[in-house]
């Protein structure tokens, strides 16, 4: 999870605010209208409408093989992410321009790729080629820039060949670019705006997109509590029969310790008896647990296209950890034992 938190998805995604429950079928006077309130609002810096939503999988009418470059050979069959987007879809999200640059309002025959894209086309100067797309009327399509790979979906696919081109209907689905720090004052200002323009914009609510991508991880952060929950009673579990078993221990061997003890042992050294016997077997437990559970993990990970790698201070800080806990546990009954008086327990012996 903090790999996931963590994971740079190619652009700024705070500050961006989406705007879940407007259907493309919306009354277009009444989007014109939220789109004028809203550029008016000073907190707002950029609005963009795009077909786009994180998700996990990308839907099956926004995946495309119908697509023609120069230098394609019969054997390329790439499967390509098409996004329809507008003229601000860069400047709102941010994305890292590498090439060239994003296409200007009106501008319908106009395309941009991003770096896979480019690499399966295997296009040498992107910036100016013809796209054909054949499905699509036979249109041709100028490569007007070149973005850096970003994430459209979970990390659990990886990032597809995309190319964005030009939204010829508005797809009423509208991202905002806000000022730092004024997504919540925004959020009230909308949720007050809406059902003012017109009724049918009451079931629309302004959603951060950083939150969208965080539902994408919902079963993982669902299993993070879980395991978590899980863990923590398996190991009192452990802790409270491992201090039986230490308070046993001591007992039963009492005389032995006094013998050590009358033969000239410290009671530093009793300690240092029963802590090795403790540490031994932990490593015994981590040797037999700890590959079958490494090897569950690494399978578990291979389900995600971007993930974190298990590395081997994982395994051995599990096994320091745990030996922490397990002589913390017994520490009492061993000083206890330890620094028992050997006259008494003979004579009760």
């Amino acid at each position: 999870m903090r790999f996931v938190k963590r994971k740079d998805l190619g652009f700024e995604r705070t500050g961006i605010i989406h705007l879940s429950g407007l259907n493309w079928f919306a009354n277009g006077d009444v989007i014109t209208v939220l789109k004028n309130e809203l550029i008016s609002f000073p907190q707002i810096e950029h609005i963009t409408d795009a077909y786009f939503e994180p998700q996990h999988n990308p839907g099956s009418e926004t995946m495309i093989t119908d697509l023609e470059w120069p230098g394609k050979l019969p054997s390329d069959n790439h499967v390509f992410h098409s996004i329809p987007a507008d003229s601000r879809f860069a400047e709102t999200f941010k994305v890292n321009m590498l090439m060239g640059e994003w296409w200007n309002e009106g501008q319908m025959q106009k395309i941009v790729l991003n770096e896979e894209a480019v690499k399966v086309m295997r296009l040498g100067e992107p910036v100016g080629a013809t796209i054909r797309w054949i499905n699509n009327g036979m249109k041709e399509y100028t490569v007007v820039g070149v973005v850096k790979d970003f994430h459209t979906l979970s990390l659990r696919n990886r990032i597809y060949p995309t190319v964005f081109f030009a939204l010829v209907d508005p797809a009423n689905n509208l991202y905002i670019r806000v000022a730092p720090g004024q997504e919540k004052e925004v959020i009230r200002r909308i949720n007050t705006l809406l059902p003012e323009i017109d009724v049918t914009l009451s079931d629309v609510y302004p959603t951060p997109l950083v939150e969208l991508y965080d539902r994408l991880n919902y079963s993982e952060q669902a299993g993070l509590k879980m395991f978590s929950i899980l863990a923590t009673v398996c190991l009192l579990i452990s802790l409270f029969g491992i201090y039986a078993v230490a308070t046993a221990s001591t007992r039963r061997r009492r005389r032995e310790i006094a013998v050590r003890k009358v033969m000239g042992a410290e009671a530093g050294d009793v300690a240092r008896m029963f802590f090795r016997e403790y540490i031994l077997l932990v490593i015994i437990a981590g040797t037999i647990a700890l590959p079958p559970a490494c090897l569950a993990m690494s399978r578990w990970l291979q389900g995600y296209a971007y993930r974190t790698d298990i590395h081997w201070w994982l395994p051995a800080g599990v096994v320091a950890g745990v030996v922490a806990v397990v002589l913390l546990t017994v520490l009492g009954q061993v000083l206890k034992a330890a620094n028992s008086n050997p006259g008494e327990v003979v004579k009760s012996e």
